[in-house]
């Protein structure tokens, strides 16, 4: 099979893994891939692309037969989201936020191509614990993580270390933990920097829900009814962003580090809780869970031992390339189809739910 593929941001993490990561891939399974040919679309099979500006009814008038995939789409692409044949997304969240606009994806997990080797896990004077990703996750952890930290650093000596591309975005400012308590080192991000700043960290972090501004508030007016559907104070709102996936954390696993992430669908997917990693919920969560890891290196070395193994059964990027050869193999037009939204009358039950409350009180 003959692939071309391209991106209008080769630099970037997506395109690092799923443009010039996947052609390499595919070349080592037999295939034809070439990076880069924004020209000659009819001598392909397949064109990749990751770019905002390509007008894909063009490529089909120059070559009605090939197959177009977007490589992690957005919101801001909606017209060539429609048009393509399919979408190379790098989660469950980022294929439902896309689903009523094109039926026909395939998760492909974006894990970039680096060296790495295994840390040694052991006793420590003082316990790195390292996030690496975007800035957004680092503004929103002061919703979860920063507290945990904090109290931490009043038991145990610990260090933050926060890989991202302040150098662009600026220095993270927002909701950063007690300088005393935890203190935290920015570090610049730079493609294929993890053989730099890895090898001595004990736990990594994925940080992936995003705070409500004024929770109470929130709460109130969210409610539907606390009668029928039983609802009160101790459920759970969460909130992610619909391009949340597990790269990060599959980074970490390369590395034998263990990771303690939030609870979203993709690293649900990628870890499980208590064997190849912990995944929390909220600021106890995370002490609970780094609490465990910094006290124990033998279970930091088994975790990390456990995701690594998973990694390379089910995630790695020669399996992910497997599949989506597979994938394109059996390729079948899905159509687009709009369910019919269910929408019972809620206010009667509202009004009887009150009405009840009312009485209770009213009773002698």
């Amino acid at each position: 099979m003959k692939f071309v593929l391209n991106s209008s941001f080769p630099k970037s993490p997506a395109s690092l893994a799923c443009i010039s990561g996947l052609a390499r891939q595919l070349h080592n399974l037999g295939h034809s891939a070439i990076v880069g040919d924004w020209s000659n679309y009819s001598k392909y099979d397949v064109a990749i692309i990751l770019s905002r500006d390509v007008d894909f009814q063009a490529i089909k008038s120059s070559n009605p037969d090939i197959l177009i995939g977007l490589a992690d789409p957005k919101s801001v692409n909606d017209k060539q989201v429609r048009e393509a044949d399919f979408l190379l997304v790098s989660s469950i969240e980022q294929r439902e936020a896309f689903m009523s606009l094109n039926r026909n994806q395939f998760i492909y997990y974006m894990i970039p191509d680096f060296e790495s080797s295994p840390v040694q896990h052991s006793v420590k004077e003082r316990y790195r614990i390292l996030y690496h990703g975007n800035k957004v996750h680092l503004n929103s952890s002061y919703h979860g993580l920063v507290p945990a930290l904090n109290a931490l650093g009043r038991k145990y000596p610990i260090q933050l270390d926060a890989v991202y591309n302040y150098k662009q975005l600026g220095l993270w400012t927002h909701g950063r933990p007690d300088p005393i308590l935890c203190p935290t080192h920015d570090l610049q991000w730079y493609p294929n920097c993890y053989a730099t700043y890895f090898g001595s960290a004990d736990i990594g972090v994925v940080q992936n829900l995003m705070p409500f501004n004024n929770m109470s508030l929130v709460r109130k007016l969210g409610t539907v009814s606390r009668s029928l559907l039983l609802e009160n104070s101790f459920d759970h709102l969460v909130k992610y962003k619909s391009s949340a996936n597990a790269g990060r954390a599959f980074v970490f696993g390369y590395f034998g580090i263990p990771v303690v992430a939030d609870a979203t669908p993709s690293t649900c997917e990628a870890i499980i809780d208590g064997y190849s990693g912990r995944l929390v919920l909220t600021d106890n969560g995370w002490y609970d869970a780094l609490e465990e890891l910094i006290c124990s290196p033998q279970k930091r070395s088994l975790y990390a031992a456990n995701f690594r193994d998973s990694i390379s059964q089910r995630f790695a990027p020669d399996i992910s390339a497997a599949r989506l050869v597979s994938y394109i193999n059996g390729y079948s037009q899905k159509a687009l189809v709009t369910p019919q939204r269910i929408q019972p009358p809620i206010i009667p039950e509202l009004l009887r739910s009150m009405i009840r409350r009312l009485e209770a009180k009213l009773r002698p």
